[in-house]
């Protein structure tokens, strides 16, 4: 049997068993109004303030999208947000290319993702996986993982908290509550540093 799937900006061909169950999505009709669509949604989320309320005028905007591999409307929704930000100035804003393992885009990509507008008004840039010898990567927690990447040279370095004096302060802040005494609303302990250098010296455990 042979049916066709979609594949890049086309089908491919492909022959499988007889006896296969092809499932398909249901066709759904578009909205009449995308965009006013959109704009109602960032306008009366649920269970927060609307985006616009959020966002002052002096923030920094940072909006992460997907690759070229994946099929969202960025063209649509990226200058939909921005319209909606309308009040933060185009130079605030750093659109993120979520590549993960994937190549950089080109220019003439981002133009076919986000249009050409964007592009020549907003800092696109791609995310930086896989730049390691560019990027310090530091933890925040000494667990075994975190260590052999130390030791391996994926991480530059993490933090190790003694597990015995977290417990310590952990019981005598309960005791102190229990008693009906104030506590500090944050407690800081003191934390180590681990890096190459002291990693066979740190106390992890």
């Amino acid at each position: 049997m042979n049916t066709a799937l979609l594949y890049g900006k086309g089908t491919l061909s492909v022959q499988v068993p007889e006896h296969s169950v092809i499932l398909e999505p249901k066709h759904l009709p578009g909205l009449r109004d995308e965009e006013a669509a959109v704009a109602t949604a960032l306008r009366n989320p649920i269970g927060t303030p609307p985006l616009r309320d959020m966002v002052k005028r002096t923030d920094k905007v940072a909006i992460v999208i997907s690759d070229i591999t994946r099929p969202t409307p960025n063209h649509k929704l990226v200058p939909w947000i921005l319209k909606e930000l309308s009040h933060v100035p185009l130079d605030q804003f750093v659109i993120i290319n979520g590549t993960g393992t994937h190549r950089d885009q080109t220019r003439e990509e981002f133009i076919h993702m986000l249009g050409e507008w964007v592009v020549e008004h907003v800092r696109v840039i791609n995310e930086a996986a896989g730049r390691l010898d560019q990027i310090t990567v530091i933890g925040c927690d000494a667990v075994d993982p975190a260590l052999d990447a130390i030791r391996q040279g994926k991480l530059e370095a993490t933090i190790a908290e003694p597990p015995f004096f977290l417990g310590k302060e952990a019981v005598q802040t309960a005791v102190t509550i229990s008693k009906g005494e104030s506590v500090e609303k944050s407690v800081i302990l003191d934390s180590t540093l681990v890096t190459k250098e002291n990693i066979d010296q740190v106390k992890t455990r």
